[in-house]
């Protein structure tokens, strides 16, 4: 069903003497009649189409369910790169002035390296929770964690979900060239995105480990009064660990002041409720 597209308040159309060749009609025939595919690709603006043009794509089956680059290329760009001075002449002529400022501000050029990933179709709740037991390989984690790829220089954060709900805006020869909107879906969404090199980690990792571990010592003068669990004991310790190091705080607590009295837990000399209570006479007592 074809929906008509009405023109926004302060746009005008643009005439297309060419718009044949976007024809919604002729678009599904050849779709039907000659299997072509409909691509969309998401490109930077600082990219020219024509670097896209002759590049072989990989692609993956049509049922994949995790993004995959295809193609990657080398993107030339210049900046001006400003330096803090730290390096420069010391300033004492005009032409010495003019030097360091050239120096300064320097024309830079450089090549940037970009991916071109295609993204999975659109997958239900139900679909990837059945397809794989890992959460990481359901279509939020995909686009919203990027990639989890073996190498560390090719995490790269994809995005581009919303590529799933553009429609097609195309003249229509039935309604005398004006745009309509195509409920067509796209056989494949593709985006280009900047390739960053990530450090590995595990270099400064095993640097860190190798380091050795220097106790923390109070200031001079001070005493540490807040001992945390686990302060002096390197390893976990057992139950029965834990009763010993609980008696000898308690017979060293109970002999550090001789002037303060010990209660034993149990007395020898202790004579029982009960036993009172049995050896008691049993004969009444006479009031006079």
């Amino acid at each position: 069903m074809e929906e008509t597209h009405e023109i926004p308040l302060s746009f005008k159309q643009v005439s297309n003497s060419n718009h044949l060749k976007f024809d919604i009609k002729q678009l599904r025939k050849q779709r039907k009649d000659d299997s072509k595919e409909l691509w969309i690709i998401r490109v930077p603006n600082t990219i020219e189409n024509s670097k896209l043009d002759g590049m072989t794509f990989k692609m993956p089956p049509q049922n994949f369910n995790k993004v995959k680059r295809v193609a990657t290329f080398d993107q030339a760009y210049e900046y001006n790169k400003i330096s803090d001075g730290s390096d420069s002449k010391s300033l004492k002529t005009d032409e010495s002035i003019q030097e360091n400022q050239a120096e300064m501000h320097k024309h830079v050029s450089d090549s940037a390296k970009y991916g071109i990933y295609c993204l999975p179709s659109e997958i239900t709740q139900d679909d990837s929770s059945s397809s794989s037991s890992d959460s990481d390989d359901t279509m939020d984690n995909l686009y919203a964690a990027s990639l989890r790829p073996k190498k560390a220089d090719e995490i790269v954060p994809v995005g581009s979900k919303e590529l799933h709900d553009i429609s097609l805006l195309l003249p229509s020869q039935k309604k005398n060239g004006n745009l309509v909107i195509e409920p067509m879906q796209f056989d494949r969404h593709l985006t280009v995105t900047r390739l960053y090199d990530v450090p590995d980690p595990t270099e400064a990792a095993l640097k860190i480990l190798s380091e050795p571990k220097i106790p923390l010592e109070p200031p001079a003068g001070l005493k540490l009064q807040f001992k945390p669990y686990g302060f002096d004991t390197g390893f976990p310790e057992n139950n029965t660990d834990k009763k010993k190091r609980k008696l000898n705080e308690f017979e060293s607590g109970s002999n550090a002041s001789s002037s303060s009295r010990s209660i034993p837990l149990q007395s020898p000399i202790e004579t029982p409720i009960k036993k009172l209570k049995k050896d008691r006479p049993k004969t009444p007592i006479q009031i006079p």
